[in-house]
């Protein structure tokens, strides 16, 4: 499932820009539990954002959405502000280009959950299993 959905599982749409950024950002770091490669400019898209939140409600060969492009831009802007906020307290990190294996992250920039990230998600993982936040 994407992160997205899990995201709008958690909280409503409408929360999403008014809440504050620190709690979306704690929502969206459960919302990331359990992938291992976080490339956020997949995650934050436009494409993926309106089959999280409008699932499928929209005309793929016009490009219609049910909502005005600009309540998705600020549902976007919110996300992108969640995903620094997240960022700077350090729950989540970029990974290294190169590892002792190796492996080379190609692509742009691949992200992972640090052990502070972690940490919390393990400590607030019932509010996975409550309703949304309204």
């Amino acid at each position: 499932m994407n992160p997205l959905n899990r995201l709008f599982e958690l909280i409503s749409v409408e929360n999403a820009t008014t809440i504050k950024t620190e709690v979306l950002a704690r929502h969206f770091l459960l919302a990331l539990e359990g992938e291992s490669d976080i490339y956020p400019l997949s995650i934050v898209d436009i494409e993926k954002l309106v089959e999280a939140i409008d699932k499928g409600k929209f005309d793929r060969y016009t490009g219609r959405r049910p909502r005005p492009d600009s309540e998705y831009d600020e549902i976007l802007f919110a996300l992108m502000e969640a995903w620094q906020w997240l960022l700077g307290k350090a729950y989540i990190a970029q990974k290294p280009h190169h590892t002792a294996t190796y492996h080379v992250v190609t692509g742009g920039p691949s992200y992972f959950i640090t052990k502070l990230g972690l940490e919390y998600i393990s400590e607030h993982k019932h509010l996975l299993e409550n309703h949304k936040l309204e």
